[in-house]
């Protein structure tokens, strides 16, 4: 197995954690809303490729501060709720902390109803920051205008609008 390290500026997000651990302060996410004109088996299918293609979702850490790459696959939960959460709701479930070692650091949520299917996404400052989440979900939108066969611009726009 490749050993893997951190970067110098993961070492620092690595000696904030050490810092405040189990308080959720390096935290990033967000939320994606794909309205009735997207396809929803598509949304969902080309999310399962997106994901297959992120190995950085993986990487856990040991005890000894150390990462490595899980062989366990991403997983994508259901939102636990029957209406669209609040921003509030969001904030809660966004600073609510990892279980830091050995486990995944991110959460992936679906809700979905007859109208629209919104994905939210918590990651530890540790795997992504907001340029690689973005590039991750302009991939994303690529792989769902691949499954379409191309862009349906006077449907609707990009995802990152």
């Amino acid at each position: 197995m490749e050993k893997l390290y951190f970067t110098e500026e993961q070492k620092q997000i690595l000696d904030m954690e050490k810092a405040y651990p189990n308080q959720g302060i390096c935290n990033i996410g967000g939320r994606v809303t794909f309205s009735d004109k997207y396809d929803k088996t598509v949304v969902r299918a080309a999310l399962r490729v997106a994901l297959a293609e992120n190995e950085m979702l993986k990487v856990r850490v040991n005890r000894s501060y150390q990462p490595y790459v899980s062989t366990e696959e991403i997983e994508v939960g259901k939102w636990q709720g029957t209406t669209l959460p609040t921003m509030k709701d969001l904030s809660i479930w966004l600073s609510r902390p990892f279980s830091f070692f050995d486990g995944p650091l991110y959460e992936l949520c679906l809700f979905e109803n007859e109208d629209v299917i919104e994905l939210y996404v918590k990651v530890h400052h540790l795997l992504m920051d907001g340029y690689a989440i973005a590039t991750w979900m302009r991939r994303y939108e690529e792989v769902y205008w691949e499954m379409m066969g191309g862009p349906q611009t006077d449907k609707v726009g990009g995802f990152l609008e």
